[in-house]
């Protein structure tokens, strides 16, 4: 009668006892720390530095094409093995292979640009391990920021940059919500984004001083500090670029846009608050006359993809309407037909807008991106809210 039941309970204990040591040995097995993981990481980012940075000795008498094969054999290369990492410990922290190893494994991530989908993958994979303090909440940040510009999104803290030719100032590429950017940077304990680029922007001056010197630039051009709180345009910079100050030309624009460019329709649904818009001065095809840009700033003129610009003849004729456009405008030194050049970031790359056949190109979605990343040396920013500072007028 007891026989049984003596042997179930000794099952169910031993079950038990089982169950018990293989949780306690997968638990051991995750706490450990992998020194040969984390060795293997590290001279596997030495060979990443390597590839990332200026070539040097043997590295330097290689063409560029050649050191660029070189460059996507390593990082191509080092994404399978990071993969197989990732599969098997998920996003290895500090407990498994220490604040370098883990450091290491992030770095060679950033560099896994030509697959975005595995970049989002260990995005994935890290967020809980930054929860539970055991990766670095700022690589987390650069990480997104990666991520979100390779699948054609605007950043979010500002990580990723592109330099001013003319002046060799940084500057975030594609940020999403500028005057928040120092709220969303401050939660993962990031230092303000103007302080971050003022750090770059003097090692780049440093870098580059004997060539910025030749051009007349004797120190490196810093952001004010407040320049990304979110205040005012006057109270960040303390004047407005000039080429945006004209108060006659504003009271015309003003009687052209309610006279001649809205409809009565319009002008009895855009409220006061709506009725806000900015210009610059500019001549664009070297007659000695100025077109003007007109930007409207308010969403009853904008939606998911950007703003409407109008372009204006000296006389206020309309050259062209703009569409789907996000600030900064460019305007290259460099001419066609006639007319420079226009560069906008449209779908996070950078497109050039022609003049042709009367108007320029209107809708940047539709154009092919440009062979180049950011704006030639001379050209000219309009309408950046974080640089130019335009003033901003009602009609």
């Amino acid at each position: 009668m007891h026989k049984p039941l003596s042997l179930l309970i000794l099952l169910i204990v031993f079950s038990s006892f089982q169950i018990a040591k293989a949780q306690q040995e997968k638990s051991s097995e995750r706490l450990i720390y992998n020194a040969e993981l984390a060795a293997e990481l590290s001279k596997m980012a030495e060979i990443d530095q390597i590839a990332a940075n200026k070539p040097k000795g043997e590295y330097a008498k290689l063409s560029e094409e050649e050191f660029e094969a070189f460059q996507d054999s390593v990082y191509r290369t080092h994404e399978k093995r990071l993969r197989k990492i990732i599969e098997q410990y998920g996003f290895p922290g500090y407990d498994r292979v220490g604040k370098e190893g883990s450091a290491d494994f992030w770095r060679m991530v950033q560099h896994s640009d030509h697959d975005p989908a595995f970049q989002k993958l260990v995005l994935d994979k890290m967020l809980p391990e930054v929860k539970n303090n055991n990766a670095e909440a700022e690589k987390y940040g650069y990480l997104v920021d990666r991520v979100n510009l390779n699948t054609g999104k605007p950043q979010l803290y500002g990580t990723q940059l592109a330099y001013r030719s003319n002046t060799g100032q940084p500057y975030p590429r594609n940020l999403s919500d500028s005057s928040n950017v120092n709220k969303r940077r401050m939660e993962l304990g990031m230092e303000p984004l103007e302080d971050y680029l003022n750090k770059i922007s003097k090692f780049h001056y440093q870098m580059n001083r004997q060539r910025y010197m030749q051009q007349g630039i004797t120190g490196p051009t810093l952001y004010p500090q407040g320049a990304f709180s979110g205040a005012s345009t006057e109270d960040n910079h303390g004047t407005f670029i000039t080429q945006s100050l004209n108060d006659t030309l504003a009271k015309r624009i003003r009687n052209y846009l309610t006279s001649e460019y809205l409809t009565a329709n319009d002008l009895e649904i855009i409220t006061q608050e709506q009725r806000k818009f900015q210009l610059f001065q500019i001549d664009l095809n070297n007659d000695g006359e100025k077109e003007v840009f007109v930007n409207f700033i308010t969403p009853y003129f904008c939606g998911s993809g950007g703003c409407t610009i109008l372009l204006l003849s000296k006389n206020l004729e309309l050259l062209t309407k703009f569409t789907v456009m996000k600030t900064p405008l460019y305007v290259e030194k460099a001419m066609k037909n006639g007319w420079r050049i226009l560069l906008i970031r449209s779908q996070g790359e950078l497109k050039e807008l022609f003049y042709e056949n009367g108007s320029y190109t209107t809708n940047p979605s539709v154009v092919n991106k440009a062979a180049y990343d950011a704006p030639g040396e001379g050209a000219t920013i309009l309408f950046n809210e974080n640089f130019t500072g335009a003033k901003t007028y009602s009609f």
